[in-house]
């Protein structure tokens, strides 16, 4: 997502979101790796990465939000122009629950991934959760025409999710609330690739 140029409080904001992504992505990035940041809209989360994790981060996207310098890959949603085994770790931050086809975002991510799909969602667990949820993606849609959510799932759903695409998980952390007391909650899912190789032979 990108922030609106001439509006210093909502730039402002969107470094904070970036440096509070990196921040909590550096632990399951390794130095030399190869990132894939699916969704990576202004491109500052991935700056952040390949400056401070010393690793090579490709950000994808459906439209150009990029406000960085870094070289942006446009794609039509479904299928990623890299071949399989081309990435070691997968990045997806708050991107599954707008995508139309999630199954199909997340098993690109598992077929290009060589270990590891890293996901932030927000966190609906009950209805405070979600009334949050919607209202701040409300907010988004009316301030930036940022499209609503199609999903407001729970973490056990995306786990399901990630068991029928052939990823299994390594581990689910609680985030804490990125814009504070009155936003959302957010969670990290870390799914290692393991079936997709089989998987993908069975459809096959």
């Amino acid at each position: 997502m990108a922030p609106i140029r001439h509006r210093p409080l909502i730039d402002r904001l969107y470094r904070h979101r970036a440096r509070w992504s990196a921040r909590r992505l550096l632990p399951w990035i390794r130095p030399g790796d190869r990132v894939l940041d699916i969704g990576a809209g202004d491109c500052r989360v991935a700056e952040l990465l390949a400056r401070r994790g010393g690793c090579e981060v490709v950000p994808v996207d459906v439209e150009d939000y990029n406000t960085t310098p870094m070289a942006l890959t446009l794609f039509d949603g479904r299928e990623l122009p890299f071949d399989d085994d081309s990435f070691d770790a997968v990045l997806l931050l708050f991107v599954l629950h707008h995508a139309e086809d999630v199954e199909a975002v997340l098993r690109e991510a598992c077929r290009v991934c060589r270990r590891s799909v890293i996901v932030f969602e927000d966190l609906n667990l009950n209805w405070l959760d979600r009334l949050v949820f919607r209202g701040f993606h409300r907010l988004l849609y009316w301030s930036e025409k940022i499209p609503r959510p199609h999903r407001e799932w729970t973490p056990d759903q995306w786990q399901g999710l990630a068991r029928r695409t052939g990823l299994s998980a390594r581990a689910a952390e609680p985030l804490g609330r990125q814009l504070g007391p009155l936003a959302s909650r957010h969670i990290a899912f870390v799914w290692e690739k393991s079936a997709c190789g089989s998987l993908a032979e069975a459809v096959a």
